[in-house]
């Protein structure tokens, strides 16, 4: 059932971190990849587990076999549509300084990414702006913000169906393979993702050759609130877990500190 220490060098898993799948939780239940070869103290000495999973709903599991039984891949099929549809061009190899930038913009809860995107969006720049935001929970809190600028930003692509680090990739693949027949009209993309996300997956997303062919990262944006990032880079989290605090810092190019939390001004 699990897989002994001495084997781990020897033995190949079928899923990478941050691929989506489905486990068998009595009934089958998507989630993502967070790590590989998984230990916890309960399992026999020297042991692992293939794969460690967090389910959409926001619990983590593992998986003890890596098996079709246990664990299965999630296929995500393309959106119908005549906008959306494969085509010839799907693979197509586009110019580097022909493929929409994206800027990726970070940062935990309450940081000011919205305030930030919104500031962009109101600037007198001349440039058309594609927003792809996500929230987590089954409101957006932030879509209110954003559709006061609607004007501005000529499409927001809202995704409030949970986490990006676990639910939003697949979203994320739709939404730009429709953005594909529409690059002529946007200067720049602005991703907003949850304060909750690990900037990882999201990563990956952007280097599928399908995406990558048409879209580059211009860069990653992490917003910090200087009052709570010690508590945050400090936290004590599960064995097995990531630190999204430090994950969204160690990924970003730029880091833009803020001094008081947006969410408590009065």
């Amino acid at each position: 059932m699990y897989i002994k220490e001495a084997d781990i060098p020897t033995t190949t898993l079928r899923f990478a971190v941050g691929t989506r799948v489905e486990c068998n939780c009595g009934g089958w239940e998507g989630g993502t990849v967070v790590k590989t070869f998984y230990r916890q103290s309960s399992f026999p000495p020297g042991t692992f587990a293939p794969y460690q999973i967090q389910l959409d709903n926001g619990k983590l599991i593992y998986a003890p076999i890596d098996e079709d039984r246990v664990i299965r891949e999630v296929v995500v099929e393309p959106p119908i549509g005549d906008d959306m549809d494969l085509d010839d061009d799907e693979f197509e190899d586009v110019p580097e300084e022909k493929k929409l930038a994206v800027t990726i913009v970070t940062g935990f809860l309450g940081a000011g990414k919205t305030t930030l995107v919104n500031y962009v969006l109101n600037e007198k720049h001349g440039k058309k702006i594609c927003v792809i935001e996500n929230e987590f929970g089954a409101v957006n809190i932030d879509t209110g913000l954003v559709a006061e600028n609607m004007k501005v930003a000529e499409e927001v692509i809202s995704m409030d169906n949970g986490c990006a680090c676990c639910t939003v990739r697949g979203d994320l693949v739709r939404s730009l393979q429709g953005l594909k027949k529409k690059l002529e009209k946007f200067d720049m993309v602005l991703f907003e993702t949850t304060g909750l996300a690990d900037p990882a997956p999201i990563m990956k997303t952007f280097q599928q050759p399908e995406i990558q062919s048409h879209f580059r990262v211009d860069g990653v944006v992490c917003l910090v609130d200087v009052k709570f990032l010690k508590d945050h880079i400090n936290e004590v989290r599960p064995e097995g877990t990531v630190n999204e605090a430090v994950q969204q810092v160690a990924f970003s190019d730029k880091v833009l500190l803020t001094v008081e939390n947006p969410r408590r001004r009065i």
